[in-house]
């Protein structure tokens, strides 16, 4: 592959091109997206002792690890202690492959490369896979049971949920356009939403006036429930934790893909007096997780002002204890966070104090995060 800088590194390329990615203003999905799948590809060439040089990385390693996306088994064990078994199919390696052809793109237009090693590389896109609507009689049942609710004392839910499914039929929202719905982006008066889509363009979607009057019915039950800017609520829950005077309140951070949800629940905890130091996050690792993945969750919680509580993962079948290393794993980083926790933790957790907010939001990598200091010598 032809080159112009030998010196610049995969790891360096990626962070520039995701920096890059803000710059230009790109969604937050977008980087998330993009962060996601590139960090497991820098996992990969990492497990694989593949040269951090970007000039020696060729079109036969990434057809290799293309192929191992395609191909890879894993199971896992659901909430519930149900065990599920997840096969890879071709087409889950799609995403990836326009994530790294769009990086190495990104490389030769900034001229860190004179052509991508990717260019002789053809994927062709999977079909979209078919969608069944619901008939009008699944859509009457779904308002019956909202009704339902309204009448036997489940109002809150129930008009919210009504003034939801009306507002998605109505108005050909996407899915996640109608979540992230905030109260500035509606207009009832003249009957539409304002939507941020992809590529962050700003749309307006009229409703019709039925959904207006059912999203009115919920505006004003949601009144002086909820002190959110969030459209849609569920905030009788957390006002619940806070009349529980609960000592603690513990969540779980076992993957990537919750951290906004996640996010917006610790804020509204503190917004309901809830300190930070009460509220305990175990962070799920060496399981379906990488390193990287582990240390992001575990900058989140830092940057949030939480306590993270590392939680090792154990196989269900009989054996000695810590005997399991997932394959995204190795001994010696599953004793880094052992020793971590022993040392700079507390019972066990990470604190949300300055010193370890300082370390961890300098570190770029998991063994600079979680390689401890040797012992000084008199």
């Amino acid at each position: 592959m032809k080159h112009v800088n030998k010196a610049i590194g995969l790891q360096d390329l990626v962070e520039g091109f995701l920096f890059s990615l803000q710059a230009e203003g790109r969604a937050p999905r977008t980087h998330e997206y993009y962060d996601k799948l590139l960090r497991h590809f820098l996992h990969y060439t990492k497990s694989q002792g593949w040269p951090e040089r970007v000039d020696l990385l060729d079109a036969k390693r990434i057809r290799q690890f293309l192929f191992w996306v395609s191909s890879r088994s894993f199971e896992y064990v659901t909430g519930n202690g149900s065990r599920r078994f997840i096969k890879s199919k071709p087409s889950t390696a799609w995403p990836y492959y326009k994530a790294l052809r769009r990086l190495f793109n990104w490389s030769v237009e900034e001229g860190f490369l004179e052509e991508s090693p990717v260019k002789d590389i053809h994927f062709k896109a999977p079909p979209l896979p078919p969608v069944q609507p619901y008939d009008l009689e699944e859509l009457k049942r779904f308002f019956a049971v909202c009704e339902l609710d309204i009448r036997i004392g489940a109002r809150f839910t129930g008009l919210r949920n009504k003034a939801m499914l009306l507002l998605f039929i109505d108005s050909g929202l996407r899915l996640s356009e109608l979540t992230h719905l905030k109260l500035g982006d509606l207009n009832l008066e003249q009957r539409w939403v304002r939507v941020i889509g992809k590529g962050n363009k700003v749309g307006i979607c009229p409703f019709s006036a039925k959904t207006a009057k059912a999203i009115w019915l919920y505006l004003l039950e949601r009144k002086h429930r909820a002190k959110s800017d969030a459209l849609w609520v569920t905030e009788e829950v957390a006002m619940g934790l806070r009349r529980l005077k609960v000592p603690i309140v513990r969540l779980a951070y076992d993957s990537n893909g919750i951290k906004e949800s996640l996010g917006k629940a610790i804020k509204l905890l503190n917004k309901l007096g809830v300190n930070g130091r009460k509220i305990i996050v175990y962070c799920l690792y060496n399981h379906l997780d990488t390193p990287d993945d582990f240390l992001e969750r575990i900058k989140d919680l830092v940057d949030w002002g939480v306590v993270s509580y590392p939680m090792r993962y154990q196989a269900l079948e009989p054996g000695p204890k810590n005997g399991y290393v997932s394959p995204n794993w190795t001994k010696e980083q599953l004793e880094m966070i052992a020793k971590a926790r022993r040392v700079i933790g507390c019972g066990g957790a990470f604190p949300p104090y300055e010193g370890l907010r300082r370390k961890i939001e300098k570190v770029r990598s998991f063994e600079e995060a979680f390689e401890l200091r040797p012992a000084r010598t008199q």
